[in-house]
This record gives structure tokens, sequence and C-alpha cells, in this order.
């Protein structure tokens, strides 16, 4: 499974998120799909490797 990420204060970042969430449910910082699961990070990070030790998933698509 993949997860998305994105940051919440870029507005076509934040018009995307709005759109995908409709059909997924919420799991603590987690939204959770049938096809991938997404997280909204408040503050943009240089580096992602973070996210590989924290969450884990197969890929990871950052916009």
């Amino acid at each position: 499974m993949l997860l998305l990420v994105a940051y919440d204060q870029d507005p076509a970042g934040r018009n995307m998120v709005d759109y995908l969430i409709q059909k997924m449910t919420k799991s603590g910082p987690i939204y959770r799909g049938e096809s991938f699961d997404l997280v909204v990070l408040d503050k943009t990070n240089k580096k992602a490797e973070w996210l590989v030790s924290k969450f884990y998933y197969d890929g990871f698509l950052i916009f």
C-alpha cells in the first residue's frame, strides 16, 4: 500500500486533500482508503527519511 503525504500550507495540496478524504476514514493522523492512505503534515521537511521509520508502507508519494 502507498502513503500519500501532503503539506497543509500548500493551497493546491490542500485542495487535493479535501477532495481525497471525502471517501476515507480517519485513524489518528492517517486517513485510510482502499488503495492508499494519506497523511497531512503541518510543516515542511526538507528530508523525508523520517517517514520511512514512522510509517510502514510499500512506497510514498509526497505532494
